[in-house]
């Protein structure tokens, strides 16, 4: 079992600044092909992907992944969280994450 910790989330969804969308099929350059094929163009994407990277149909062809399915290189704009093991755990590590990417956008 695993706790979720809400920390503004709900709020943001209820209050309409968030929108869950269908299956992501493919990102295209800056935007986002959905499974219907709609296509969006979104300030940040959230893919929220459990316990399995869940990451090879979304950037596999992006080359940014390693043999794993993790992360191994950085492309301009796409941005991981929780894919590095952290003795500290993992709850106490994605808000430092999340911080340190949130400065690194507002610098690019």
């Amino acid at each position: 079992m695993t706790v979720a910790v809400d920390q503004g989330f709900v709020a943001h969804l209820v209050a309409g600044r968030v929108h869950v969308v269908p299956e992501i099929d493919r990102l295209d350059g800056r935007e986002v092909v959905l499974r219907d094929g709609s296509r969006l163009r979104p300030d940040v994407i959230l893919a929220a992907t459990g316990f399995r990277t869940g990451l090879a149909d979304l950037v596999g062809h992006l080359g940014v992944l390693d043999e794993r399915g993790f992360p191994a290189a950085r492309r301009p704009g796409l941005w991981f969280i929780g894919y590095q093991d952290r003795i500290e755990g993992i709850l106490r590590q994605h808000p430092i994450e999340a911080r340190r990417i949130a400065r690194a956008v507002t610098h690019d």
